[in-house]
């Protein structure tokens, strides 16, 4: 019977999913999917290296700083010392090992065009500072850097507009095209100076995306999502807790394998709601045209629910 206790206990915790996309992240790690992209710099296409991805994380595209540096033709040193990224124009002697790399980068875009599957990935939040050409910059209130496979990565949007160059994100085509200076120059062109995640003349979302007339916002797709949450949580757990004092106060076996039946029957009411509120919000990302964002969000999502269960096994068969 002590089996019994933690099972139906678990069920109590199983509901306690809100506000998923906008709780804080657990100390040390997060989870996060990668994000299946295109890169087009200086009018190539590359492939990122093998180990490092693109992912999405709180509606903000990360890319690994240093290769996206490179893609820009700018040099990039970790400062032990100071604990500091520093992105600089690359010196004479660089120059040929950044041409060598992005032509291997081009080379494997060309035998592997497609763009690797999204799969689980464990971040590390990194505490660093970051300078650009001599200058210091901080990312925005509530940004963090983070650490893959010994890779820092950074928002797209904070990397662009600190580089002082043109990085475009098409959130639709999952897309990242970018111009070096000395391209632009080449091209006869001005630069800009700063970039954006978007194009066109349509408002952004705040993610960074580019809002189409007649389309809804990123945000707001989430926001109702995380409402639909919120209410599955109201329903669900105040019954699981009434649950968890009834099986206390029974007395005979038989009324608690009753409540237990009563127990798994709620969980598995609450689990297929769940699933229909991510099988509707996949389907109104794609609808908005937010289809590279689906696997990210959704699994984002699943990811937190798996954990949440494996928090309650662990702190009640603890």
């Amino acid at each position: 019977m002590k089996k019994l206790i933690p099972f139906l206990a678990l069920l109590a915790a199983v509901c306690l999913l809100v506000p998923l996309a906008s709780a804080a992240p657990a100390a040390g790690t997060v989870q996060v999917q990668s994000q299946p992209v295109t890169l087009v710099f200086d009018g190539q296409k590359l492939q990122l290296p093998e180990g490092q991805y693109a992912f999405l994380y709180e509606n903000r595209t990360y890319v690994p700083i240093r290769f996206i540096s490179y893609a820009l033709q700018k040099s990039v040193k970790w400062d032990n010392a100071a604990k500091t990224v520093r992105v600089t124009e690359p010196a004479p002697e660089e120059k040929a090992a950044l041409a060598d790399s992005l032509a291997k980068a081009a080379a494997a875009a060309l035998s592997s065009p497609a763009a690797p599957a999204s799969r689980p990935l464990t971040i590390t939040p990194v505490t660093a500072k970051l300078s650009f050409d001599g200058t210091e910059k901080a990312l925005p209130a509530g940004q963090s850097i983070y650490n893959y496979n010994n890779s820092i990565y950074v928002p797209i949007r904070f990397l662009s507009e600190a580089s002082g160059t043109n990085v475009n994100w098409d959130g639709k085509t999952g897309t990242i095209t970018g111009e070096s200076a000395s391209y632009r120059a080449a091209q006869g062109e001005q630069g800009s100076g700063g970039g954006n995640e978007g194009n066109g003349d349509s408002a952004g979302d705040g993610s960074g995306l580019v809002v189409q007339p007649g389309k809804e916002s990123l945000e707001d797709i989430q926001a109702k999502a995380e409402s639909k949450l919120t209410a599955l949580q109201n329903t669900y757990e105040p019954q699981f807790q009434a649950m968890i004092a009834n099986y206390k106060k029974a007395a005979t076996d038989q009324a608690r394998n009753s409540i237990i039946a009563q127990g798994e029957a709620k969980l598995d009411e609450c689990d297929k709601k769940f699933r229909k509120i991510l099988d509707d919000t996949a389907k109104e990302l794609r609808a908005n045209g937010y289809d590279a964002y689906v696997d990210g969000i959704i699994s984002g999502y699943q990811a937190q629910y798996d954990a949440m269960l494996d928090e309650g096994f662990a702190e009640l068969m603890g």
